[in-house]
């Protein structure tokens, strides 16, 4: 795997923990999309409101003792319209702060989003009871199944029988101790599509934490073709190792039949 590619997993990952703690709104075209509302602060609010309240009741006190008796009425006037000014002041700079982080919060959405839909790896994410939350076309591609299919299936349905078993144990062992990965160094890793045929598979492995709990997000690759090109690169090796190994043995067998030949000849004229 290279640079590139884990800093594109890591980033995606980034952006999915930035977006994995939004509200949920829906979009006009029925589509669920994640929009993050800023959370209220009206202690905040209250706090300076109040603040501003009292330091204009001071100074209108110290005004009023100054004034004539009729100036009552104004001075109350005077309070009640700098209060409505305060509190715009403090909504406005609020409502200001709301737009900014919805902004920026939607744009990481749309890049995230654009990676998880036009990515060249199956991206499957999971909670951490197993089931699957979302799978991106490119995962739908390599096992066959549309998305609705998976989502809430344990994420033992894309493995082969033969480790299914024993995986909920490796599952429990990594989330006990998560961290970003390459998912069983050394093992065999393969992957079951639905119509039961198998595919070896490269899986990176990132979480992400979230007020929910952890996510995984597993970066699936189909290594079919790269196991090809090994398997054909140890067949030529082996094969002009053999060639070389014959060469050898050919001219090893030239220099003893030139020797007898050799030795023949010496004989031969010490017998005369």
């Amino acid at each position: 795997m290279t640079t590139v590619a884990m800093a594109r997993r890591l980033k995606y990952a980034q952006l999915m923990a930035a977006n994995s703690t939004t509200d949920h709104l829906e979009h006009p075209g029925g589509e669920h999309l994640h929009f993050p509302l800023a959370r209220s602060r009206p202690v905040r609010i209250a706090v300076y409101y109040a603040v501003g309240g009292l330091i204009w009741v001071g100074i209108s006190d110290q005004v009023l003792s100054l004034m004539p008796a009729h100036s009552y009425t104004l001075n109350r006037l005077m309070f009640v319209a700098v209060n409505a000014l305060l509190l715009y002041l403090v909504a406005y700079r609020y409502m200001r702060t709301i737009r900014i982080s919805v902004a920026g919060r939607e744009e990481a959405l749309v890049r995230a989003r654009g990676y998880f839909e036009s990515s060249v790896e199956g991206i499957i994410t999971t909670d951490h009871s197993g089931l699957i939350r979302q799978v991106n076309p490119r995962g739908q591609e390599l096992f066959g199944y549309h998305e609705m299919e998976l989502v809430g299936q344990p994420i033992e349905f894309l493995l082969p029988q033969r480790f299914r078993d024993r995986h909920p144990a490796h599952r429990d062992a990594f989330f006990s101790a998560p961290s970003s990965r390459m998912m069983g160094r050394g093992m065999e890793i393969a992957g079951r599509r639905k119509d039961g045929t198998e595919f070896p598979a490269e899986v990176s492995l990132n979480v992400v934490h979230t007020r929910r709990g952890n996510l995984v997000i597993a970066f699936v690759t189909d290594i079919t073709e790269r196991r090809a090109m090994e398997r054909e690169a140890r067949r030529k090796f082996a094969a002009s190792g053999g060639r070389a190994r014959a060469r050898k043995l050919t001219k090893k067998r030239l220099r003893e039949i030139a020797m007898m030949g050799v030795k023949a000849r010496a004989a031969k004229r010490n017998g005369s």
